[in-house]
């Protein structure tokens, strides 16, 4: 700062004369606006050619477009949410299966959707799913179900799969999919994983309504998600989507 400008600078740094004080020539006044050039210089350019929705990006030397050089993710915090794994079949296939999960950025809980319709030649198949590829009898469920105006309720302990209810099958054809929502708190945790389950399907032939806990009987964090029919395979079209969240 000017030795003779003593008043108190600004909230950016650039000096200000007291008239009481310093020089009654204005050397006060000259220095301050002579400070303002710096500090507008080291502040950033708008890069050339910036378009609409680009910012700008520090690239170690100068400031560029956003589209130039890239914001890195490690400048980013985690999201709340982000896409693990997103897959449609293009042919009929037995297993929707994730394969193993991406850890780059941090996810606690899962949510895991799948619009399923199945090939068997029936009007409904029941959908499961397993986490890990784990085959053994580490499964259980607690299930409620409406059809139509009926309601009816059970349980089932040591088997091989997380029941998901009925979806649609190869009768009832046309573009009917059924929805599966499952969410699986704390998947990365050191305990017994516990997935809520929300199902259903509406068409001409039947109609289902599921609500399900299931519970996976292991410590290990789930890495991967397998969804499968009873009996034939996922018709083409169906999907798989997995999220992570903090």
């Amino acid at each position: 700062m000017a030795t003779d400008a003593t008043g108190t600078p600004t909230a950016l740094g650039i000096p200000k004369y007291n008239p009481d004080a310093d020089a009654p020539s204005g050397l006060g006044f000259n220095a301050a606006m002579d400070a303002i050039d710096p500090l507008i210089t080291d502040r950033a350019k708008k890069p050339s050619g910036i378009l609409s929705g680009e910012v700008p990006v520090w690239n170690g030397t100068t400031w560029v477009r956003s589209s130039v050089t890239k914001i890195g993710a490690a400048s980013l915090p985690d999201p709340a949410m982000v896409l693990l794994y997103n897959n449609t079949l293009g042919a009929d296939t037995a297993t929707l299966d994730s394969g193993t999960l991406p850890t780059t950025q941090t996810w606690t809980h899962l949510l895991i959707q799948a619009t399923v319709q199945g090939t068997l030649s029936a009007v409904s198949t029941a959908a499961s799913i397993r986490f890990n590829g784990d085959t053994g009898n580490t499964y259980g469920y607690q299930w409620v179900r409406g059809s139509a105006a009926a309601a009816s309720a059970g349980s089932t302990t040591s088997v091989s799969a997380i029941y998901l209810g009925e979806v649609p099958a190869a009768t009832t054809g046309g573009n009917f999919f059924a929805p599966l929502i499952i969410r699986v708190n704390n998947a990365t945790g050191g305990h017994n994983k516990y997935g809520l389950i929300d199902s259903g399907s509406f068409d001409a032939s039947a109609s289902w309504r599921h609500m399900i806990v299931g519970q996976w009987a292991s410590t290990a964090a789930i890495t991967s998600v397998q969804i499968f029919p009873t009996s034939g395979n996922w018709k083409v079209g169906s999907r798989l989507t997995v999220y992570g969240m903090i």
